[in-house]
């Protein structure tokens, strides 16, 4: 008998708002780094390795649903989770996710999240009158 465990990670964004939110611009830094792809998401993870599979998602310009949760990556490690599962646990506390989104009004915010340790970080949504985020720092995929 064998009895193998697949760990898996899903990031993803709920919309807990009344209306619906566009997506206007999404930066994931590493370190204080901007990265460009989930390519460059994996390569700063140490001890990631190829047995890794994963699904991306495109979220640019996206148009997300009140009450919608839309997945914005998916990542597997068929049998070697424990050492990548532990690196990314021991390296989340680097990871920053901030989105930029507008409403049908024309409303803009931007949710910031840092760290992935548990789901108890801070997460801050500030009002903004647009979204300025360099096009050097955003996240392509």
């Amino acid at each position: 008998m064998v009895v193998k465990v697949q760990f898996q990670i899903y990031f993803f964004i709920d919309n807990k708002g009344t209306g619906p939110a566009i997506i206007e611009a999404v930066v994931i830094d590493y370190d204080g780094s901007p990265l460009q792809s989930w390519g460059d998401f994996i390569d700063k993870i140490p001890s990631a390795d190829s047995t890794l599979s994963s699904s991306s998602y495109n979220i640019h310009k996206r148009i997300i649903k009140a009450g919608e949760r839309y997945f914005l990556y998916k990542l597997s490690d068929g049998e070697n989770s424990d050492s990548f599962n532990d690196s990314l646990y021991k390296y989340s506390d680097k990871i920053t996710m901030k989105f930029c989104y507008k409403s049908v009004y024309d409303e803009h915010w931007i949710v910031t999240r840092k760290g992935f340790k548990t789901d108890l970080e801070e997460i801050i949504t500030t009002k903004i009158d647009q979204c300025n985020i360099p096009a050097a720092s955003m996240f392509r995929e």
